[in-house]
């Protein structure tokens, strides 16, 4: 039988042997205690799920349905995860004030972010036979904001070995939607929680004799939390500070300032356009026509604007300072604005920098049949319009998922 590890963690959970080797749910990578390839994921035992979320070389540590079912603990024989899976949501700019820029060239903005059903898949994996990191985004060619979020990271945290990072893009590329701001922030947050279960390396370069086991959900929040990474996140880019928590926020500074809102789960439809528009452009842009922009507004104004469940005060305080620029740059953007204002939403406008454009509605329902009749209405350029809605806010951030299992006592 398998025996708890004499741990710290061991004596805390007060685990009990278990009476009979456990049969893997399912393979997923890694070493089992019958020397298979099994890895840590769901074991059952006397119909018992068994979630393993966090091992190292010489046990694991398991949680989840087996704590509640009074199995919680160390247990040694199984190997440590090797990957790692987190949604990156797309964000919508519901308002958007931009400053005058800084020397530095940074703008100050005030932001409200909501967050969408809407998401990215992003999977990190150790993989011991890599020299170097490698970024898989099929569909998506040039750099990859992950691959600076890992060699940053690895800055932070010298002994990160090589990772593979495997994107699955639902978010349209360079549509204003922060969906590579999403992708750093998921790929920043994997690693970390891969970081600990990775053999640690001396300056030299050499292995540690003991692997360090995976960080804890405590030790990832505060790494999460950490001014290090926040610092690190930023020189990313002004919105990936925001989404290493993706929540409903409001933005202020350049990005580096934030604190969650509440906000009604209203339908969307977002209209992408084929080709994206760059950041940086749209930017110079607003600088070239606003060489002195009005004073941002108030931060308490704009708390007391969405601190209500309305959907029309929510419509009636959606603006953005940088869609007149966008569609300066990409004139069809303002005929698509007209049609989503006539398929009934309860506010158009354009996400971020643009292109895409994006209109709220009360429902589903209605998001679906004005999507269907904009099919017939939007100008050369745009694409599918996608029907998604803004995250109900009783929905938590997305969670970590080590191969596969999952956690609580459901």
């Amino acid at each position: 039988s398998l025996a708890p590890a004499q741990s710290a963690s061991a004596a805390a959970h007060e685990p009990r042997a278990l009476a009979q080797r456990p049969r893997p749910a399912r393979a997923l990578g890694g070493v089992g205690p019958d020397g298979g390839s099994t890895g840590a994921t769901t074991w059952v035992r006397e119909g018992k799920r068994v979630d393993v979320v966090s091992a190292d070389g010489g046990g694991v540590q398991v949680t989840g349905a087996a704590r509640c079912a009074g199995l919680g603990g160390r247990y040694t024989g199984f190997a440590a995860p090797r990957r790692v899976r987190e949604q990156a949501p797309a964000k919508l700019n519901l308002l958007l004030r931009v400053g005058r820029a800084r020397a530095d060239g940074m703008h100050p903005l005030v932001s409200v972010f909501a967050r969408l059903e809407l998401a990215d898949t992003v999977e990190i994996e150790l993989d011991p036979a890599l020299a170097e990191d490698v970024v898989v985004c099929p569909g998506v060619a040039g750099e990859n904001l992950v691959a600076r979020a890992l060699q940053a990271l690895r800055d932070l945290l010298p002994t990160l070995p090589p990772l593979r990072a495997t994107i699955d893009k639902r978010i349209p590329v360079a549509a204003g939607l922060g969906g590579g701001s999403a992708d750093a922030a998921a790929a920043l947050r994997a690693a970390l929680a891969l970081a600990g279960d990775a053999p640690g390396r001396s300056a030299a370069g050499a292995s540690a004799e003991t692997p360090s086991p995976l960080a804890s959900s405590g030790q990832r929040a505060a790494l999460v939390e950490s001014e290090e990474l926040a610092r690190l996140a930023l020189a990313l880019g002004a919105d990936v500070p925001s989404q290493l928590e993706p929540r409903h926020l409001l933005v202020w500074g350049v990005g580096e300032h934030f604190e969650p809102l509440t906000l009604p789960p209203l339908a969307v439809v977002l209209v992408p356009h084929t080709h994206g528009l760059a950041t940086a452009h749209v930017y110079r842009e607003f600088d070239r026509r606003h060489p002195q922009p009005p004073p941002l507004p108030d931060l308490d104004t704009v708390r007391a604007l969405f601190a209500t469940a309305s959907p029309e005060q929510i419509a009636a305080a959606v603006a953005n300072d940088l869609a007149p620029v966008a569609a300066a740059l990409v004139p069809e953007i303002a005929v698509a604005l007209d049609a989503v204002r006539r398929s009934g939403a309860l506010a158009a406008s354009v996400s971020g920098s643009g292109p895409t454009v994006f209109g709220l509605y009360r429902s589903r329902a209605e998001a679906r049949t004005a999507a269907a009749a904009l099919r017939a209405e939007l100008p050369s350029g745009f694409e599918e319009p996608i029907v998604t809605a803004i995250a109900d806010r009783s929905t938590p951030a997305p969670a970590l998922s080590v191969q596969g299992g999952t956690a609580g006592c459901a």
